[in-house]
């Protein structure tokens, strides 16, 4: 059987709570300051910086959006103010529900946006180690493993590639959810099966695409389990994880039912756009361009989000777990690795098929190879493996040794240049004007092109609409309607006649612009242009940090 060396709930043996809690800080300070490390120098601007990119300023809108409604309209949390006037806006993309939630007290505090945002978004890196080490050291029985694993998790290169994309960071119930199943089937209680169904459930309320993920993965290493250590009481085991199933969607179907309800609108995705951000094997050889380290030493490849090499120093690792003779444990996250990079491969690979036609979520799915954070935390469990084997032949001295020499290489391997962007993190005078009127649709200049929707400018007017809530035409997500591909056509020719009518249609009151959006001197162009328009009015000038900005109001009267 696979059976840990000591009893799981005293996985920090201590003879007193406060040495069990020395003990947990003492974690947590580790992977905090290892977090700090890889992501440098984000921490040295955590109250006024982020990476440079439109996902930043949406992570953002989406924390605080949850803050804002869930006091004032809970049962209407999906009925974002992008898009105008779209339903369900939140559900075009991850809402973010658990670390919106976590970072609601903040907001409602009048913390700084930046701030909130830059913790909740470390805070996932470091969480996900304290899981891992969980996970292992109750496979293992070695401290050294369970830290060195939660290590190799928390610098996985796969990260750095979703940088901007804070639900990707946010694995730390993964692990949890692991742990808990291997409770459940070894020790047969409920206490356990419930754990593994709220592990599950966070997970899902922390990303949805890691939550479906998840499925296969717990059905695998679940199928494993049973045949090595529960074919005697597989009735019990059965009946456990069916309910922990039926609680897991209890909690889940509810949050789930806007996201059905948006999908009349987002439709399926596309069989070319999975097939393209579905992986191939030469992908796990590929590393980000801007790693300091591998950047043209590794394979080249333009495909976004599939550069999916898991660095040296852990592959050596998991050599040590895979090195004959094999221990079960080693063995089974192989077979759940294996499965996990086959899933990864998409509509290259078989398993994603099955998925897709079979598994209603996985229809929705557009990025198969994100199956690689999978691949990444199931590798990091088996270089725990192999660390074990090595660590159990080594003294103390040797085994501080090792860890501080494979922390430095993880360090060197998973650092990457990621340009930050200051923000600013106050209401400017133009947000303030419009917090104190009523309730009114707005439109923020400029738009990006038709055929390229998805523009850096366009996280910025989310970022403004959290200070005034306002509802706006404007948007990102992970799809565009119809209505906002339209108004992108339509608004071509503005300020036309009939541009500016097309704005009345859809309830515009009121065009803003900031003068540090646009190039060069296109701001004064459109200005002087839109002050000789009769259906226009100049209601607000305002004098900001970095330019000026301007908002004029549509007379609704006529042309």
């Amino acid at each position: 059987m696979i059976r840990p060396r000591w009893n799981s709930r005293a996985l920090f043996q201590s003879s007193t709570r406060a040495a069990v809690a020395a003990r947990v800080l003492l974690l947590m300070l580790f992977y905090a300051g290892l977090t700090a490390a890889v992501t440098y120098p984000q921490v040295r601007v955590l109250d006024r910086a982020i990476p440079n990119m439109v996902d930043g300023y949406f992570n953002i809108w989406r924390l605080a959006w949850i803050a804002h409604q869930l006091p004032r309209h809970p049962f209407e949390l999906f009925d974002a103010n992008i898009f105008y006037p779209e339903r369900y806006t939140l559900a075009f993309s991850d809402a973010l529900l658990a670390p919106g939630l976590v970072a609601a007290p903040l907001f409602w505090l009048h913390g700084n946006p930046v701030l909130i945002y830059n913790i909740v978004f470390l805070l996932g890196f470091a969480l996900s180690g304290m899981a891992t080490y969980l996970l292992v050291a109750d496979l293992t029985a070695n401290r050294t493993a369970a830290l060195i694993a939660g290590a190799f998790f928390v610098c996985a290169p796969y990260r750095f590639d979703h940088w901007v994309h804070l639900e990707m960071q946010l694995t730390m119930f993964m692990p949890v959810a692991l742990w808990a199943l291997h409770l459940t089937i070894r020790t047969r209680r409920w206490r356990w099966a419930l754990v593994l169904a709220a592990a599950f459930a966070l997970q899902v309320f922390c990303c949805i695409y890691y939550g479906i993920f998840l499925i296969p993965i717990l059905f695998v290493v679940a199928a494993l389990l049973i045949a090595v250590e529960a074919r005697q009481q597989i009735g019990r085991v059965l009946v456990l994880l069916a309910g922990a199933g039926a609680v897991a969607a209890v909690l889940v179907v509810p949050y789930m039912l806007p996201y059905l309800a948006a999908r009349r609108a987002v439709g399926e995705r596309p069989e070319e756009a999975v097939l393209y951000y579905s992986a191939i094997p030469k992908d796990y050889l590929a590393g980000r361009p801007d790693n300091w380290l591998y950047s043209g030493r590794l394979t080249a490849t333009n495909h976004e989000e599939r550069h999916l090499f898991p660095g040296l120093a852990l592959l050596v690792c998991v050599a040590a777990a895979l090195w004959p003779p094999v221990s079960r444990t080693a063995a089974l996250y192989a077979a759940a690795c294996a499965t996990a990079f086959e899933a990864s491969l998409g509509l290259h690979g078989y398993l994603f098929h099955w998925l897709r036609a079979w598994v209603l979520p996985f229809q929705g799915i557009r990025v198969p190879a994100r199956f690689g954070m999978f691949v990444a935390l199931l590798l990091a469990v088996l270089a725990g493996c192999g660390i074990a084997r090595v660590a159990r032949l080594m003294p103390a001295r040797g085994r501080v040794a090792l860890t501080a020499a494979l922390v430095i290489v993880m360090i060197l391997e998973a650092w990457t240049r990621v340009p930050l962007a200051t923000v600013m993190t106050t209401p400017s005078p133009v947000d303030l004007w419009l917090r104190h009127h009523r309730r009114s649709v707005i439109v923020e200049l400029p738009l990006p092109p038709p055929n390229a929707p998805f523009q850096e400018s366009e996280g910025q007017p989310l970022y403004h609409s959290i200070f005034h809530w306002q509802p706006i035409l404007n948007g990102t997500s992970g799809f565009f309607p119809a209505s906002y591909l339209e108004l992108l056509s339509r608004m071509e020719s503005f300020p036309s006649g009939q541009s500016i009518q097309y704005l009345k249609t859809r309830g515009v009151r009121y065009v803003v612009m900031r003068e540090y959006m646009f190039e060069s001197d296109a701001f004064t162009r459109l200005r002087d242009r839109l002050a000789r328009e009769p259906a226009l009015d100049l209601v607000g000038r305002f004098a900001e940090r970095n330019g000026e900005s301007l908002v004029f109001e549509t007379r609704q009267g006529g042309d």
